[in-house]
């Protein structure tokens, strides 16, 4: 795991000179997954094998919810992740060097949530970032990792946003990996990663977020058992 940091460290020193050039545009992010997914995963010795591909290709704007459980969950999303996308962070990763700056850089929305006023005006920066650049949100709805302990509870954040701007929410799931990886053989296991079909909120109001919120969770849940029931790890 520490050779992963160092890879991370070193994307992160690539690509912040290029995000402060192309200040607050969203393709440093793409950049940075594409350095260091592949490279990290072959490191790792890290399978991961993807399904419904098709769901994620030109949806854009759209918010894309993923299950969250370690910073893994980043070299998990390279073969999905849209050409022009926020992703709606904690705003301690601000705090890490040069790592924390180029998230910044590249546009992303740092958010506060102990400071609710600070967090709603944040979420208005994503509402300009769909309607006016039309560009996709990446949240992890839980709020932190979860690790081994499943599914959480979804803030509503990201639900609202899809509503209030009219565009569907694409949950992504990736099966249960925590506890479950070997990191210390060639082959340290395989992780499943599914997108499902997009969910759509033309006639929603915002009254209807915890009915969306609800869909989603349960979609979400009852799709990441059927994806560990089919995970075969490695012997």
């Amino acid at each position: 795991m520490l050779l992963l940091g160092v890879i991370f460290a070193l994307a992160s020193v690539i690509v912040f000179p290029i995000a402060i050039l192309r200040f607050r545009n969203t393709s440093s992010n793409l950049l940075f997954v594409t350095l260091t997914a592949p490279l990290s995963r072959f490191v790792l010795g890290l399978k991961v094998e993807f399904s419904g591909l098709d769901y994620a290709k030109n949806r854009l704007p759209a918010v894309f919810v993923m299950n969250h459980q370690a910073a893994l969950d980043i070299l998990l999303n390279r073969e999905i992740y849209p050409r022009s996308c926020i992703l709606v962070v904690k705003r301690a990763l601000a705090f890490v060097p040069v790592f924390g700056w180029m998230v910044f850089a590249a546009g992303n929305i740092l958010l506060q949530r102990s400071n609710k006023q600070q967090s709603l005006g944040q979420m208005n920066s994503a509402d300009l970032a769909i309607t006016v650049r039309r560009s996709s949100v990446w949240i992890y709805p839980e709020g932190t990792r979860r690790g081994a302990m499943g599914l959480g509870d979804f803030k509503k954040g990201a639900f609202y946003m899809a509503i209030k701007n009219k565009v569907p929410i694409i949950p992504v799931i990736a099966s249960s990996y925590t506890h479950k990886l070997n990191f210390s053989k060639w082959r340290s296991g395989v992780v499943l990663v599914q997108v499902l079909p997009p969910i759509p909120t033309d006639g929603l109001r915002l009254e209807d977020v915890d009915v969306l919120l609800q869909k989603c969770h349960d979609l979400m849940k009852d799709s990441i058992a059927k994806l560990d029931a089919r995970v075969v790890q490695p012997g």
